[in-house]
């Protein structure tokens, strides 16, 4: 196992502090958010399903991977109000109970919500190509990655106050796993994009009280135990 940098000589971002503060800075426990996207659907990769509907149920084989995931232990656990997140949560039996948080919820896509991506291409082809290059343009209805962006630093602030030195588990989409990592990251639209995040994977983020953040994995095989 490599060693964790946070815990042996401060080597993390300080968001408040330059590298002439590691000296002082508090390596007390962090909190530790593990992401999981949530399994596969019939839909997954084929048709987008956003934060607008409920959405698809997970298939025989999303239940065997949400199953397979390795995450925890856990003192809180929380779920997008999607139907596949809810699901997924519940396969991961981590004895805690489970809260839905709709701040977790996916992008919401609005008319988009549902159709097939080359169906979007076709019949919006100037939004669709202004809502891959711009973290400010919104699909008809829908919201924009910077929207997303702020509701999930808004969530995360959240849990840092309430879950601080706790090992939280979110069960969440491709969108605000993205936005929190590129967040941690300090990172743009380009990172947004260029994030892959497979359904189950787990991404693993940690916060500590003095402004340090730490991006300990992501996209995590299901079967892979990860750092707690």
């Amino acid at each position: 196992m490599q060693p964790d940098p946070g815990a042996h000589g401060g080597i993390r971002a300080l968001s408040t502090a330059g590298p002439s503060d590691l000296s002082t800075a508090d390596l007390g426990e962090p909190l530790t958010l593990h992401l999981v996207r949530h399994a596969s659907t019939a839909v997954t990769g084929q048709v987008p399903s956003g934060g607008d509907e409920i959405g698809p149920e997970l298939t025989g084989e999303g239940f065997t991977q949400a199953h397979a995931v390795r995450v925890g232990p856990a003192d809180a656990l929380l779920t997008s109000p999607m139907l596949r997140a809810r699901q997924t949560a519940q396969a991961l039996d981590l004895g805690v109970p489970t809260q839905v948080a709709p701040e977790w919820a996916e992008l919401r896509l609005g008319d988009w919500n549902g159709l097939p991506y080359r169906e979007i291409a076709s019949r919006w082809p100037h939004e669709y190509a202004l809502w891959h290059g711009s973290a400010s343009a919104r699909p008809p209805g829908g919201e924009s990655v910077l929207d997303l962006k702020s509701r999930i630093e808004d969530a995360v602030a959240r849990l840092r106050s309430e879950h601080a030195g706790r090992s939280v588990v979110v069960v969440t989409h491709t969108g605000p796993i993205r936005a929190a990592v590129a967040s941690a990251l300090d990172a743009g639209l380009q990172a947004f994009w260029r994030l892959r995040i497979d359904p189950a994977s787990v991404t693993t983020l940690r916060f500590w009280a003095d402004g340090g953040v730490e991006v300990a994995s992501v996209n995590a095989a299901p079967t892979r135990p990860t750092l707690s």
